[in-house]
């Protein structure tokens, strides 16, 4: 058995029955659905097996919720129960690795391929969010920065911001989930 690779993720939209009625025809499952709402937190194997064509990929995610004790699956049971979502319906965190930015030879090549795509630099440890989640990482991957706010904690920026994948470390490991 391969090595867990557990992530965080978050959910940007809700999974319901309304919603998952019609997909079963095109991707049937004998695991139980489960509703969960948007903004929930996740535990995700990014070494899980890739299901469904690219563009439509699904994955099977564990919900949380936090207690006094700390993070805890959301649907108790003898196993922790996993829910098999669209991949479209998740948000990721990411942590910049290395300096991107102008003089860095990858930032020049996407700079001069796309031009106003590529808007910001970016220092190494600065985190930011994709809400394009794919378990195969493309080569160029949209992020937003994430910023601390004194009031309100951590905001996502607005705007959108290329990175070449080689800078960045795709998902924010959960080492001591409970």
């Amino acid at each position: 058995m391969a090595p867990r690779n557990l992530v965080a993720v978050e959910l940007k939209d809700d999974w319901n029955a309304y919603m998952s009625t019609p997909v079963f025809l095109v991707h049937p499952t004998t695991r139980p659905m489960r509703g969960i709402c948007s903004g929930t937190k996740a535990m995700l194997d990014l070494g899980q097996q890739r299901r469904g064509p690219p563009g439509n990929q699904w994955v099977s995610i564990t919900p949380l919720e936090m207690t006094k004790t700390g993070l805890v699956s959301m649907f108790r049971g003898s196993e922790s129960i996993q829910v098999e979502i669209p991949c479209f319906l998740l948000r990721i965190g990411v942590i910049v690795t290395r300096d991107f930015g102008a003089g860095v030879h990858e930032y020049d090549t996407l700079s001069a391929k796309h031009g106003r795509a590529v808007k910001g630099c970016f220092k190494a440890g600065e985190l930011a969010v994709c809400d394009n989640f794919t378990l195969s990482i493309p080569e160029i991957v949209v992020i937003k920065r994430l910023r601390l706010n004194a009031r309100s904690g951590f905001i996502t920026d607005f705007d959108e911001y290329s990175i070449h994948r080689d800078f960045i470390q795709y998902g924010i490991g959960m080492k001591d989930f409970v």
